[in-house]
C-alpha cells in the first residue's frame, strides 16, 4: 500500500506509516479532533531507491543495505551524503499514482498549501520503537503548494534529508542500519491559524503554551509564548505568565496582498514573521472559553492515554467546529538505549508535584551525568563546598564560579548560549552542560536527582544509563596521546598554523600535549578568575596590592611562555564587561548597564582608567626580561583607531617594543575594523585575530547569550562570511598575519578549505577540538594540494 488516510491506519501499519502518523491516527480513532492527513508510506521511498541506477556500487540495494559509514571522517561522511542526496533529487519517480490520489483526497481540505511531516519508525525486527523526541529534529517539515510539482519537490526534500550527513551520523552512532529505518510522509493541510501552541501532560500537572499564528515560532524561539500551569485533578490554574509577543508566525502566501507591516522570513521556508501591533504584544492569547476548552481536552486525554505526552494544538476560524484541533501528538518516552535498561527513577527529596519529567534546552558541552541538583543564586560570588556529584542549576553561570568548576559534575542554566564563558570552559573541562532551559530554577530544587544530557539538551528526572553519544569528539581529548605532527610540515604550500585558546592556567600541562603551533588566545577574563580571589581587579589596585596580583600574573605567564617556547602566545588583555564583574568584592559602584556588550569594556575602558592595563603590560615586560620572547599582546574589542593609538603609547612606555619579536595585534570583532584595517595598520597594528562570535552577533544584531536566539546566530551567514573575506583579503594586501578565533572552521570542511584559499594565517580553537581540527586541516590541505594549480 502506498498511502493511507489517518482513519484507515491500523496497529499493524506502524512501521509503514511511522510513529508520528501512527500516534495521530490512534488519537483520531479514539474520537479526538485531529487535523486530517494522508500518509505516503515508507514503501514508496524504498521502491524509489531500489530503482535508482547507482553509478557507485557501494549504494546498490540501498534500502536493504548494511552500509557502514566512517563517521569519524567528516569528508567521507559529507561525500556519501552528497552522492545519495543528488541521486534522490535528480532521478524520476518510479511510482506516481499516489500523487493523483493525494491531490484528489486533499480537495476537501479547502487549503492551497500542505505541510509534509517526516514520520519515522524502525523495522519490526529491531524490536523497539524510537521516541519521537529523539528523532523529530533530524528532518525538517516542508511547506508546499498542493500541486503535482509541489508534492514531488516536497517529498524529494524530506527523502533527501534522511540521508543528510547529520542524519547518517545519528543513525550510525546509534548502531542502527539504514535497512531498518522507515520514512513515511504525513501530508496535512496548513493555513495560518488564529492561535496555536502545545500542552504537556505529566502525572499531576498540565503545562499549556499559546501564541498567535503558527506554533513553529515556539520551537525556534522566535516568539515568547503565554504559559499556564494547571492542576490536572481539579482543572485549577496554578500559575500563568503572559509573554511579550513581538511577532506572529504566518504561512507565506506568495500571491496574497501585502501585510500592513511587511513580514520578514522566518527560519523555516514557507513561514513569515509578521510584526504585532505594540498595543497587543502584552495581551493574553487565550480567552477564558478557549483556555477552558484546552484544559477539558487535556484532562480527557489524560484519563485515557499514557503520560507524559505532548500535544500540539491550534484554533482556526478557517476550520469547522470543534474549536480546538490536534495537529501533532508525541508520547514523551525516555530515549531507548539498546545496550542497557535504565534503572527506575528514584523519588526526589524535594520534587515539586507539578514539575515536568523532562526539560529541554541547548546542549553546549557534550556528555551525560547524573547527580544531585544545587540551585545557585547568581548574586553569590562564591559557591559553597558542594558534593562531588553536584549539578549546578542557575539562572546564568557567573564567571566568578569558574575557579570552582572542577567541583561541579554538570551545569544547567536558564540563560546563556553556546559561546558563553560557562559553556566554553565546560567544554574544555568535559562537564556536560545545557543552557536555555526555561524556568529551570523553578522546576528543579536543591536535592533533586537528575541526569544532564549535554548531547541532546535534555534534563531527565532521576539517574539513567548513558545514551549513545551524538558528537564525534571525545570528552577526554586532552588526556589522549599526542599524534605525530611530522606530516604536517610537508603537506602543501597552503600550510597554516593551528593554535589553541587558553581559558584556565590549570590546563597548561594538557595543552602542551596537543598538536598545536602556539596559543592564539589567552582569555584573560576567564583565566584571571583563578588568581583574583573573588575580588574585582581594580580592588587590588585600590588596596595598594598591585605588586601581589602582578606577581601572580607574571608567574602564570612565565610558565606559559616556558611551556610553549618558541611557539607564539597571544595574551588578550582584560575585557572587563560590567555584568561579569559587578558582583566581585570591591567592585566599583556603577549603575548596571542595560546592554553590556555595547557598554564600557574593551580598549574603550582603558582610556577612562588604564590602571589594570598598565599592570598587565608591566607583567608582560617582566616575562620578557626573564628571557622569553614569544609573548605577544592582543587588544580586545577595539572600536576606533584612536583607542588603539592610546594603547600603543602605553605599550611603548612599558618597553614591550624593545623586544624585536614582540607583536601587538587587535581582535577584529567590531564591524568597523572591516573598513578601517588599513588605518589600524598605519597606526601600528601588526596582525588581527578575527573574533567570529562577537563579529557575528554585532553584524546580525543578535545577542549571543540569548538562548531563544541561538538558532539565528549563524556564523556562516553571508554577511559574516563576506566580512571575514574582506578582512583576510585586506590583511594579505597589507602583508600582516590574520587568524580566526572561534568554532566556525569546525562546522564545515568546505568552508575550512575556503579560508585556506583566501589566505588565512592561523586558526585558534578550543583545546578539546584541537585534535579534530588538526585532522581537518591535514585533509583540507591535502585536498587543496591535489587540485590543479591556476
Amino acid at each position: 500500500m502506498h498511502f493511507y488516510t489517518l482513519d484507515q491506519i491500523q496497529a499493524t501499519h506502524r512501521s509503514e506509516v511511522g510513529d508520528t502518523a501512527f500516534h495521530l491516527a490512534q488519537t483520531l480513532q479514539q474520537g479526538y479532533p485531529v487535523l486530517p492527513g494522508i500518509v505516503i508510506t515508507a514503501s514508496v521511498l524504498n521502491d524509489f531507491l531500489e530503482h535508482i541506477d547507482w553509478l557507485e556500487p557501494l549504494f546498490a540495494d540501498l534500502p536493504n543495505s548494511t552500509l557502514h559509514i566512517e563517521v569519524e571522517d567528516p569528508r567521507q561522511l559529507q561525500a556519501i551524503a552528497r552522492t545519495i542526496r543528488q541521486s534522490i533529487e535528480t532521478n524520476p519517480f518510479t511510482i506516481t499514482h499516489w500523487i493523483d490520489e493525494v491531490l484528489h483526497l486533499a480537495q476537501s481540505w479547502s487549503s492551497n498549501q500542505v505541510v509534509l511531516k517526516p514520520s519515522l519508525s524502525l523495522s519490526p525486527e529491531v524490536g523497539y520503537f524510537l521516541p519521537d523526541a529523539s528523532t523529530e529534529s533530524l528532518i525538517d517539515a516542508k511547506i508546499s503548494p498542493l500541486t503535482d510539482l509541489g508534492l514531488r519537490e516536497g517529498v524529494r526534500h524530506l527523502w533527501s534529508d534522511l540521508f543528510s550527513a547529520k542524519s547518517l551520523f545519528y543513525w550510525q552512532r546509534l548502531g542502527i542500519s539504514l535497512q531498518h529505518i522507515q520514512l513515511a510522509i504525513l501530508v496535512q493541510p496548513i493555513a495560518t491559524p488564529d492561535l496555536s501552541g502545545d500542552f504537556y501532560l505529566n502525572d499531576q500537572s498540565l503545562d499549556i503554551r499559546a501564541i498567535w499564528g503558527v506554533d513553529q515560532a515556539i520551537a525556534t524561539g522566535e516568539v515568547c509564548p503565554d504559559w499556564y500551569r494547571v492542576d490536572l485533578a481539579t482543572g485549577q490554574i496554578l500559575d500563568q505568565k503572559v509573554g511579550q509577543k513581538f511577532y506572529r508566525c504566518a504561512v507565506h502566501l506568495p500571491d496574497a496582498a501585502p501585510e500592513a507591516i511587511a513580514p520578514i522570513p522566518a527560519i523555516q521556508p514557507g513561514l513569515d514573521l509578521v510584526a504585532i501591533d505594540p498595543s497587543e504584544q502584552r495581551a493574553a492569547v487565550l480567552s477564558p472559553p478557549n483556555l477552558l476548552a484546552l484544559v477539558d481536552l487535556a484532562r480527557t486525554i489524560a484519563q485515557q492515554g499514557p503520560r507524559p505526552i505532548r500535544v500540539n494544538w491550534l484554533l482556526s476560524s478557517l476550520l469547522p467546529n470543534p474549536s480546538v484541533w490536534i495537529s501533532h501528538i508525541t508520547p514523551q518516552n525516555r530515549p531507548y538505549n539498546p545496550s542497557a535498561t535504565a534503572p527506575p527513577t528514584p523519588p526526589l527529596a524535594h520534587q515539586s508535584s507539578t514539575s515536568p519529567e523532562t526539560l529541554w534546552g541547548i546542549g553546549v558541552a557534550q556528555g551525560q551525568i547524573s547527580g544531585q541538583v544545587w540551585v545557585a543564586n547568581e548574586r553569590d560570588t562564591v559557591l559553597p563546598t558542594l558534593p562531588p556529584d553536584s549539578i549546578l542549576v542557575a539562572t546564568v553561570f557567573m564567571p566568578t564560579w569558574l575557579p570552582q568548576l572542577h567541583h561541579i559534575a554538570g551545569i544547567v542554566t536558564e540563560q546563556g548560549g553556546i559561546t558563553s564563558h560557562g559553556a566554553i570552559v565546560a567544554r574544555e573541562v568535559g562537564i556536560p552542560a545545557v543552557v536555555g532551559v526555561l524556568n529551570a530554577t523553578q522546576h528543579l530544587h536543591t536535592g533533586d536527582r537528575i541526569t544532564v544530557d549535554g548531547d541532546r539538551g535534555g534534563i531527565y528526572r532521576g539517574s539513567h544509563a548513558p545514551l549513545p553519544p551524538l558528537e564525534t569528539s571525545s570528552n577526554h581529548e586532552l588526556a589522549s596521546p599526542s599524534p605525530d605532527r611530522s606530516a604536517v610540515a610537508t603537506v602543501s604550500p597552503h600550510r597554516i598554523q593551528l593554535w589553541a585558546n587558553l581559558n584556565r592556567w590549570s590546563t597548561l600541562p594538557q595543552l602542551d600535549t596537543l598538536p598545536i603551533d602556539g596559543i592564539g588566545l589567552v582569555r584573560s577574563e576567564i583565566a584571571l578568575m583563578e588568581l583574583i580571589e573573588q575580588r574585582h581587579p581594580l580592588d587590588w589596585i585600590a588596596q595598594n596590592q598591585s605588586h601581589q596580583i602582578q606577581a601572580r600574573l607574571v608567574e602564570q605567564l612565565q610558565r606559559l611562555a616556558k611551556a610553549m617556547a618558541p611557539r607564539p602566545i597571544f595574551y588578550r588583555s582584560l575585557d572587563m564587561r560590567s555584568h561579569e564583574y559587578q558582583l566581585l568584592r570591591g567592585s566599583p559602584s556603577l549603575m548596571p548597564e542595560v546592554n553590556p556588550i555595547l557598554g564600557m569594556h574593551g580598549t574603550l575602558s582603558y582610556t577612562l582608567n588604564p590602571a589594570w592595563f598598565q599592570l598587565e603590560l608591566a607583567a608582560i615586560r617582566q616575562v620578557q626580561q626573564m628571557g622569553y620572547t614569544n609573548l605577544n599582546l592582543l587588544l580586545p574589542f577595539v572600536r576606533t583607531v584612536e583607542e588603539f593609538q592610546f594603547c600603543y603609547q602605553w605599550v611603548v612606555r612599558a618597553g614591550l617594543t624593545q623586544v624585536q619579536a614582540f607583536q601587538i595585534w587587535i581582535m577584529a570583532e567590531v564591524p568597523s575594523v572591516v573598513w578601517l584595517l588599513p588605518d589600524y595598520v598605519k597606526a601600528g597594528v601588526q596582525g588581527i585575530a578575527i573574533g567570529t562570535n562577537d563579529l557575528t552577533q554585532l553584524l546580525l544584531a543578535i545577542d549571543r547569550e540569548h538562548p531563544g536566539l541561538s538558532s539565528r546566530l549563524d556564523t556562516r551567514h553571508p554577511a559574516v562570511l563576506r566580512a571575514i573575506a574582506q578582512l583576510v583579503s585586506t590583511a594579505k594586501q597589507l602583508q600582516i598575519p590574520c587568524s580566526i578565533c572561534g568554532q566556525i572552521p569546525l562546522q564545515d570542511a568546505n568552508l575550512l578549505q575556503t579560508f585556506i584559499q583566501w589566505g588565512i594565517s592561523a586558526i585558534s580553537v578550543e583545546p578539546h577540538t584541537a585534535r579534530q581540527m588538526h585532522n581537518l586541516l591535514l585533509n583540507a590541505e591535502r585536498s587543496l594540494s591535489n587540485q590543479p594549480q591556476r
